[in-house]
């Protein structure tokens, strides 16, 4: 039984989509715009779509991971889909 992985590296990662969990919209920003926002409202519904300032800190970690000289950083996801389609 063989599994299908999607892998990517964190500097690959230019852009974020923003789901809005009340209406589902989305909103998609590079990680330097998203690092400078204060706020990030739903485009649908207004809903504000983040809990301050939690997004714009996690562009900025990302950003922050993207160049580093001893390691790459590696996300996998598993694709679990039966093996039999």
């Amino acid at each position: 039984m063989s599994r299908k992985l999607f892998t990517f590296l964190l500097s690959e990662l230019k852009t974020d989509r923003i789901v809005c969990k009340k209406c589902k919209a989305s909103s998609e920003m590079t990680l330097t715009q998203l690092s400078g926002k204060e706020n990030v409202w739903c485009p649908a519904c207004q809903a504000d779509m983040e809990s301050k300032p939690s997004l714009a800190k996690l562009a900025e970690t990302i950003k922050s991971l993207q160049n580093p000289t001893a390691f790459d950083v590696e996300f996998v996801l598993p694709d679990d889909e039966p093996s039999g389609k």
